[in-house]
């Protein structure tokens, strides 16, 4: 690899029942001092139940909550 033995990028997607997003990436050291070569772990995560958000709502009952108010913004018109 151009920056020696470095750990691969990993992008996870978790389903149920644990569902997650998050990105590892090498980035490269900030600052003016440091070299090109320089880079840590940074990791980007989207995990929903780290944010206390009270109840998350199982894989469809979104969808069908937003059918019985009359959403339509996650479906494909007839038109399309």
């Amino acid at each position: 690899s151009l920056f020696g033995d470095q750990p691969q990028n990993e992008l996870v997607l978790r389903v149920q029942p644990n569902e997650a997003i998050y990105y590892r990436m090498l980035a490269k050291t900030p600052g003016l001092s440091s070299r090109a070569h320089e880079v840590r772990r940074t990791d980007l995560d989207l995990d929903l139940r780290k944010l206390e958000v009270g109840r998350l709502p199982e894989a469809y009952e979104k969808l069908i909550h937003d059918v019985i108010q009359g959403e339509g913004h996650n479906f494909v018109r007839a038109d399309e």
